[in-house]
């Protein structure tokens, strides 16, 4: 695995029903909860999540596998 970009990273935790979404500061020290989308369609996820990283002005985007509490 290599080094993550320099700037702030979306992190997006994917389930069937919602999405969590939090980014990280530009020095990815720290990260903080933004939201929790409610999955509608495909396409309505992805707008709402490029919408969401362009607003943040995020480099990269990380995405994890949640395995818990129904998501």
């Amino acid at each position: 695995m290599g080094s993550n970009p320099p700037g702030k990273l979306l992190a997006l935790d994917v389930g069937l029903a919602r999405i969590g979404v939090a980014v990280c500061d530009p020095l990815q020290l720290a990260a903080r909860p933004l939201e929790v989308i409610s999955r509608r369609s495909r396409n309505e996820d992805f707008r709402l999540l490029a919408d969401t990283a362009r607003r943040e002005e995020v480099q990269a985007v990380i995405c994890g596998l949640p395995l818990m509490m129904d998501g």
